[in-house]
């Protein structure tokens, strides 16, 4: 397994971890922000938004959970984007010259 696909999958697997405190947190800082201009106070959904799940309690933690998660998933996406480019094919190759050239074998 090359390089560049070792860090795809790393990244495929950390963005659906990272992703879901990262929306729980948009969307009650938002639902709550809404409920609190119609003058409804929701106080559950800011417990929700600081991290505290009934029985599972992260408020102390939750921050640092999500800014370590934020930070994982930008560098490696990061990584993704500067690490390990595809070599471009020159102008003296074939595949220069005709693009198509390359996907004779693939046709059907």
């Amino acid at each position: 397994m090359s390089r560049r696909h070792l860090r795809r999958r790393i990244h495929r697997a950390l963005v659906p971890i990272a992703a879901v405190p990262l929306i729980i947190t948009a969307l009650s800082g938002s639902i709550y922000g809404l409920m609190l201009a119609n003058n409804i106070d929701a106080f559950w959904l800011l417990k929700v938004h600081t991290g505290n799940f009934g029985m599972l309690n992260l408020q102390p933690y939750y921050s640092a959970i999500i800014g370590i998660l934020t930070l994982m998933i930008a560098i490696s996406g990061v990584g993704l984007m500067f690490g390990g480019r595809r070599k471009q094919p020159t102008s003296q190759s074939p595949e220069a010259k005709d693009p198509e050239s390359r996907y004779e074998n693939h046709r059907t």
